[in-house]
């Protein structure tokens, strides 16, 4: 509070920025203080007072900051119920009243009594609020289940006994007073209060509490509505559904990279609505310089990059460190920093090769900005330099394109099979295909779990094998390196 007094919420935890519409469903303390004392104290008031609600007003002529999480004396299920309804009804409130008409038995004459309904709020805000506690019904579970049929929004309330009458009367920690139920469909809004009225040595409402007082309004809400499915809370012109990107601060909507997985839909009021795109999946830029050079080995590419401001740490730093993240802001920019090296893979770069028909071919992945290209043939090869995350392909960039041109001194070792895979022999026939192979390197035979290392020895073998169908590997070695090629035998 102001005061410098802590408050927590009923678990005790933290979970960081929230949308409201989460907060409000789950019951977060913090953040429901958070937006009261972000707002005018006398326009709460105001809000509140137009809603039929008799708030505790202090020596200031404002309202206390418990109000914010519903600790006031005065209310009641019918004055809730009432101010609850003024958003099913788009921002109108009407005072509860029990007569319809007054017909007198000694004339013929009929009074009708006419409800006055005064607007209280914007059909926006109050659609919004009416999709937040439809949320906390449907999704989040706030009433423990929902109602076949019927639209229902709802929310939860719960206030717990003071220590000293914990202390007086034994309580455990977890005994509560008061449960509250309020809510509304199409038709009805409905309030229910479940408790005791005064502490009182061995009554108490423990976790069974939660689930009673949901199954009574539950049953009450079934047993008077309109349960075909038809009856629908109507969407205002004054909103709109908006799909955005998720931990954006403000709310930016998604690029075309975005994963699926990162993005959320949301109403705004409109004109509010974020126009702003994210840059956090925006494609990659290219990389710029690609040279290739012959050295030791290969063909040495370098290139220059620069990246992205929104990727850089100082510019996560400055993001994590507005206000809206708290105290957490080191734990966010870690958790941004863990997420793009492991869930996307990190940022690096793509070495590829585009064969004849033009596709590419990643051969490799560098964090640096060079590598050494080793060519599988002699003429030109077209290799195309990509930044990109490792995991992450759909933002990464364009690509430079670089001709690399092989005399035949350098290549990568490679095995390529002669003749027919699989081969088909007469038992006691065999008689190596071969293989060719790229520069000087020892070729080594294995088949059946031996190993040959020159091809008489392989025949002979081959040829002293039942019929059958066998796997026959030629692995060629040089310097380190080592390739391979399999040929089926099927031996009649």
């Amino acid at each position: 509070y102001s005061s410098g007094v802590a408050i927590k919420n009923a678990d005790g935890g933290y979970k960081g920025t929230l949308t409201y519409k989460y907060a409000l469903a789950a019951s977060r303390n913090i953040p429901a203080l958070r937006v009261f004392q972000s707002v005018d104290n006398s326009k709460i008031k105001e809000f509140v007072t137009k809603l039929g609600i008799k708030p505790e007003i202090d020596s200031n002529g404002g309202l206390h900051e418990a109000h914010a999480l519903g600790a006031f004396s005065g209310s009641n299920p019918k004055d809730m119920a009432a101010a609850y309804a003024a958003f099913a009804n788009g921002g109108y409130y009407t005072e509860p009243y029990t007569v319809n008409k007054i017909e007198y038995i000694d004339s013929d004459k009929t009074v009708s009594l006419k409800n006055k309904r005064s607007k209280v709020m914007s059909d926006s805000t109050a659609y919004m609020i009416t999709d937040a506690l439809v949320y906390a019904v449907s999704g989040y579970g706030n009433i423990g289940g929902s109602v076949s049929g019927v639209q229902l929004a709802a929310k939860t309330g719960t206030s717990m006994f003071d220590s000293e009458a914990r202390r007086k009367y034994g309580y455990p920690s977890s005994a509560n007073m008061d449960m509250w139920v309020t809510g509304y469909t199409p038709e009805y809004a409905v309030s229910l209060w479940y408790g005791y009225t005064k502490a009182e040595k061995g009554y108490y409402l423990g976790n069974d509490g939660y689930s009673a007082r949901g199954k009574l309004f539950r049953q009450v809400i079934s047993s008077i509505s309109d349960r075909s499915g038809t009856k629908k809370f109507t969407v205002p012109s004054s909103v709109v559904k908006v799909t955005v990107e998720k931990e954006t601060w403000p709310a930016k909507l998604p690029s075309e990279y975005t994963p699926d997985d990162m993005k959320i839909t949301e109403y705004f009021k409109k004109g509010t609505q974020p126009t702003e795109i994210s840059e956090r999946y925006a494609k990659l830029p290219d990389v710029t310089n690609l040279n290739s050079s012959k050295t030791i080995g290969g063909y040495k590419l370098t290139w220059n990059w620069k990246k992205p401001d929104v990727l850089d740490d100082s510019y996560l730093s400055k993001y994590f460190s507005q206000s809206v993240f708290g105290k957490q802001s080191g734990s966010y920019l870690q958790a941004r920093i863990n997420y793009n090296n492991n869930t996307l893979g990190g940022i690096g770069f793509g070495i590829y090769v585009k064969n004849s028909s033009g596709s590419l071919e990643r051969i490799a992945f560098t964090t640096d900005n060079e590598y050494t290209y080793v060519p599988s043939s002699v003429g030109d090869s077209q290799v195309v330099v990509k930044a990109e995350y490792k995991s992450f392909k759909s933002n990464a960039s364009n690509g430079e394109e670089i001709s690399v041109k092989s005399d035949g001194s350098i290549l990568k070792l490679s095995v390529t099979l002669k003749g027919n895979n699989p081969l088909e022999v007469t038992k006691g026939e065999f008689k190596d295909p071969g293989v060719t192979y790229t520069r000087n390197a020892k070729i080594t035979y294995e088949i059946n779990n031996n190993s040959y290392s020159n091809v008489s020895d392989l025949e002979a073998a081959i040829n002293s094998l039942d019929t059958g169908t066998y796997t026959l590997t030629y692995k060629a070695t040089l310097n380190g390196e080592s390739a391979t090629a399999i040929r089926k035998i099927i031996i009649k």
